[in-house]
């Protein structure tokens, strides 16, 4: 055999074997001599979908896509090795695929070609993908949740966290000093202490989860709370080498707990109120009636006049307690009406100027023109003298109070500001809550904002606080203005006793209250027929021998309520008329059918006064 003869067997050997090495590898291999394929392994068939004799002699654009074919004819010019590259080619199938390839030069058939190695990344990087997409649905429903994660390297004392927490705490990264201590720094001097004996106990092994709910200082001044939970993962021997858990911004479900827990002790509080408001406002009434008519027996020299007049003033401070009570445990009788705010204001202006005492100037900025708004009155009333008593309160020294109004298409303002010493922030944010009060022991019960804010409420209005230390306080109040013209007029200051001849049926089963009306009716020139229940009062009205002008009947009472009474006498008697009193809560008497708009009502206490103009003017209705 010749030279030559024995270089071509070699060369053909080496090349079956070259063939059989890449058809046994799981890499696709091809040789190409400048881009032109010359050869496949069973792994690139495999891999594209062609059959070999399909891409020998055809050029790498047949599956390499466009935008992969500039760098891999770059890589065919080079001539040493081509690197490895990633680069995208085109199944038969039409489908995809991302490679990693590696290009080295070889000789082969007795030319000089080159031989490219590809591994598939098509799966790899569509898990990649997936990988990313599913971190960024994480850190998206973590950001959603307020809700970031954290590390604690035991041995290093090194404490690592998520964005999220950065943000929770309103820090960023170059500001937190990654330690413990750095941490509780950031935690309420209050709390501080239990978070840093809860870490310190799971750390000596006391337990391997890891919980906590506190509050912590953000570096604007505010206070959040978060809730932290874990678990302390340890060495063979037990020793914790790192604590990994969760940080939740949970504010604003504390502040969900607080308005919860608010609304239950307003609905006890209530619950008491309407308990107690029906003996305890008999007895103010007899109390406040009976000192007033000794008060106008005396002569205005008598010593004990004062005492009387004392006795009154503590009644009628007693009176308003229970009223204030009721109105933001939304139980009192409510007689809304539509009133002109201004003319409402300028006729109170003298009684808040008495209030408020000598020494604070009070003074008006009313518009021109009328203010209408949908409010009762008589609450309205109670709203701004809380607001004027607040205002004296903050003021010991004396100083000034201005009340302003204003108004647009759609809203009526009012103004009250005061000169006084003002609130900080921890006061204003609980200010309006019942009970709530910085006066000393006796001078406050804490009902005063509350029951204004009561009343704004239910009057579809908004009463905001402006205020700081030193700088006094106003009041903002905004109410929804009404659509029809306002009819109010000055309210009634007449200190008259009205008097009267005509026949008045009295239901009351209250022995005190009872003894009480009837003597003042009588008093004041009534004829007066007194029943304690229902029968005795169908028996008195059956004769009608006796004329009877006025039935007045307690709304609730033993057996038969006064509304179901007053339907059967009314039968009996269709031209007489109507006036219901009650010591029970509005709700309570409402429930009964009673309301401004269906019969006169006239709620207790009451004093000799109001019940005798209150009777006239049923009467003379």
């Amino acid at each position: 055999m010749s030279a030559e003869d024995s270089e071509a067997r070699a060369l053909r050997e080496s090349e079956e074997r070259f063939r059989a090495l890449s058809n046994a590898a799981r890499e696709a291999v091809l040789i190409h001599e400048n881009g032109i394929v010359r050869d496949v392994n069973h792994a690139f068939t495999s891999l594209l979908g062609y059959e070999r004799d399909e891409v020998i002699g055809q050029y790498g654009s047949l599956f390499i896509a466009p935008e992969s074919l500039p760098e891999v004819e770059s890589s065919m010019r080079a001539s040493g090795s081509g690197g490895t590259s990633e680069i995208s080619l085109i199944a038969k199938s039409g489908a995809r695929l991302v490679v990693e390839s590696r290009s080295e030069p070889i000789r082969y058939q007795g030319q000089p070609m080159r031989v490219v190695t590809m591994q598939d990344l098509t799966a790899r990087r569509a898990a990649e993908a997936a990988l990313r997409q599913s971190d960024e649905r994480l850190r998206d429903a973590m950001n959603a949740a307020r809700m970031g994660c954290w590390e604690f390297n035991v041995e290093h004392g090194s404490l690592t966290w998520s964005p999220q927490i950065y943000e929770i705490f309103g820090l960023g990264a170059a500001e937190f000093g990654e330690t413990l201590d750095a941490f509780l720094a950031l935690v309420h001097p209050d709390d501080r202490e239990y978070v840093a004996s809860t870490i310190a106990e799971r750390i000596a092994g006391a337990s391997n989860d890891f919980a906590t709910e506190h509050r912590i200082i953000c570096p604007d001044g505010t206070t959040r709370w978060i809730e932290n939970r874990g678990r302390a993962f340890r060495s063979p021997s037990g020793r914790a080498l790192r604590v990994t858990g969760t940080t939740m911004d949970t504010t604003r479900r504390r502040e969900l707990e607080e308005q919860l827990l608010h609304s239950q002790r307003m609905e006890a509080t209530g619950r008491l109120a309407g308990g107690i408001a029906h003996d305890f406002n008999n007895l103010l009434t007899v109390i406040m009636s009976y000192s007033e008519l000794g008060r106008i027996a005396l002569a205005e020299t008598h010593p004990s006049r004062e005492a009387l007049e004392q006795i009154n003033v503590a009644a009628q401070r007693a009176a308003a307690l229970t009223r204030q009570l009721l109105i933001f445990a939304r139980k009192e009788l409510v007689d809304p009406k539509v009133i002109d705010l201004n003319l409402l204001v300028e006729n109170l202006a003298k009684l808040l100027r008495r209030v408020v005492g000598e020494d604070i100037i009070v003074s008006l900025e009313i518009g021109a023109e009328p203010a209408p708004v949908t409010i009762d009155p008589v609450q309205c009333e109670q709203l701004l003298m809380n607001l004027a008593v607040n205002a004296r309160d903050a003021m010991p020294g004396g100083g000034s109070l201005s009340i302003s109004t204003s108004q647009t298409s759609e809203r009526v303002q009012v103004r009250v500001q005061d000169s006084g010493i003002g609130m900080p922030e921890s006061v204003q944010a609980r200010a309006f809550e019942p009970f709530f009060t910085t006066k000393d022991a006796g001078k406050g019960t804490g009902l005063g904002l509350s029951t204004c804010l009561a009343i704004v409420r239910r009057a579809g209005g908004t009463i905001q606080i402006e205020s700081a230390p030193g700088r006094g306080t106003t009041f903002q109040i905004e109410l929804p203005r009404a659509r029809v013209n306002a009819e109010v007029a000055a309210p009634e200051q007449s200190s008259i006793m009205p008097r009267g001849d005509e026949t008045v049926l009295l239901i009351e089963d209250d022995a005190f209250v009872r003894q009480l009306t009837a003597r003042i009716l009588r008093q004041q020139g009534y004829h007066v027929l007194v029943a304690t229940q229902a029968e005795e009062a169908l028996q008195l009205a059956a004769d009608q021998t006796t004329r009877i002008d006025l039935f007045l009947s307690d709304v609730v009472m033993p057996g038969a309520s006064g509304p179901s009474v007053i339907e059967q006498l009314s039968a009996e008697r269709p031209r007489a008329k109507v006036l219901f009193v009650s010591g029970y809560p509005g709700e309570d008497v409402t429930s009964r059918g009673v309301n401004a708009t269906s019969f006169p009502f006239l709620a207790k206490p009451y004093s000799s006064e109001q019940l005798a103009q209150r009777v006239r003017q049923v009467l003379d209705g």
